[in-house]
């Protein structure tokens, strides 16, 4: 479903009585750069758990929680209720592999989906020091600004003024993001037709590939070659998932740059842990805009 231009709630294509999912662009253009969208997320049926799977993406999400706690293990998340916490806050940062997770409700989730080098705009320090690089996710950065935030966002009833007020807080906290190799390596991976490599990103920047493993490391949290191959699984992804006319599988691979059939399979095999042709079947589209998930029925 493509999203309103007029910035209204979107809600899930998924048909689902019991849960809602919307997502918003940021309504301030300064931003936009930055923040790709928002989503809010309710369920107040205590017998609703959501199971779900989704995957690498260049994009990554601040999630934060209202009156829940969250347990973790290797590429695996629970957060179910917990009136003690007023808000838990979640970083997924760039993940290589699938991850499963579980939502037990009630329960009230707002997400901040930042562009690739989106987060970097509004920290103070590198965000591989702010994040770990252990299976927990949690992530306070932010501090006691964004809870009080976050209290009036949750008490807020309409979505566009839930926009207003995260709008708000993140432009009194944009910052320069000077890394301009970076952002240039970034660019060439989003923009190249066929997929690019490491060689190619250090001809284009002047670097070495140790200093340019270094920057994504330090700011991305993941290799340059992890970066590209994500880059290129969610290119074949869109590609697909956001045409009404489906193509073939077969012209999937070959159009996103694919040696072969089986090149495509092994990659697919790698980042969503199924063929593209299961992977396909079971993915959906979440809301308006490219939040894809495998809904998970137990």
């Amino acid at each position: 479903m493509p999203t309103d231009p007029s910035n209204k709630p979107v809600p899930s294509t998924e048909v689902v009585k019991k849960d809602q999912f919307i997502t918003l662009k940021p309504a301030n253009p300064v931003l936009q750069p930055y923040i790709a969208y928002y989503y809010f997320h309710t369920s107040l049926d205590p017998s609703l758990q959501k199971s779900f799977i989704y995957y690498p993406s260049l994009k990554n999400a601040l999630t934060i929680y209202r009156h829940a706690r969250a347990r973790f293990d290797i590429n695996y998340s629970c957060v179910e209720p917990d009136e003690k916490n007023d808000f838990i806050f979640l970083y997924s940062g760039i993940q290589k592999y699938p991850r499963k997770a579980d939502m037990i409700a009630p329960f009230d989730k707002a997400g901040i989906v930042f562009k690739e080098l989106g987060i970097n705009a509004f920290l103070s320090e590198p965000l591989g020091r702010l994040t770990s690089q252990g299976i927990d996710k949690s992530f306070n950065h932010f501090g006691d600004e964004l809870i009080d935030v976050c209290k009036a966002v949750y008490a807020a009833h309409d979505p566009g003024r839930k926009v207003r007020l995260l709008d708000s807080f993140f432009e009194r906290r944009l910052l320069n993001f000077p890394e301009d190799a970076l952002k240039e390596c970034v660019r060439i991976v989003s923009t190249a037709e066929q997929k690019t490599t490491v060689e190619d990103l250090s001809k284009h920047v002047h670097l070495s590939r140790k200093t340019i493993q270094r920057l994504f490391q330090k700011h991305l949290g993941c290799t340059a070659k992890d970066y590209i191959d994500i880059a290129h699984f969610r290119k074949s992804l869109n590609s697909y998932i956001l045409q009404n006319e489906k193509p073939s599988l077969t012209q999937t691979a070959l159009e996103n740059g694919y040696y072969d059939h089986a090149q495509f399979i092994k990659h697919f095999q790698k980042l969503a842990a199924a063929n593209p042709k299961s992977f396909f079947r079971s993915v959906q589209q979440i809301g308006g805009e490219d939040t894809f998930w495998t809904l998970i029925d137990e």
